[in-house]
């Protein structure tokens, strides 16, 4: 029991943590880093939690597989916010043109 109370305590801090930075971040307008395959305190932390108790060949795989899946949703993310913005700036030239005419 008290080996899964220190868990969640590093859980709960690295999610204060975490959510600290985002919220510094997004105060400051500092723009989020772009690294698709970076590494956050949040997901080592993850990463630790899920791999506890693994067999160190097992617990490769795991972390091979969840660090891909991260890259994959981290590039799917930024392609949509791309097309975000690539959709706005067309939209705000067509009301240009419109206006023009």
């Amino acid at each position: 029991m008290r080996i899964k109370a220190q868990i969640f305590f590093v859980f709960l801090i690295s999610f204060v943590l975490c959510s600290s930075a985002l919220a510094a971040s997004k105060s400051r307008k500092i723009a989020p880093v772009a690294d698709p395959s970076r590494q956050t305190l949040f997901n080592k932390t993850t990463d630790f939690i899920a791999t506890a108790g693994e067999s160190p060949s097992n617990k490769q795989q795991i972390l091979r597989e969840r660090r891909k899946n991260r890259r994959e949703a981290r590039v799917s993310a930024q392609n949509r916010k791309q097309r975000a913005k690539t959709q706005k700036r067309l939209k705000k030239e067509q009301q240009v043109i419109m206006k023009k005419l």
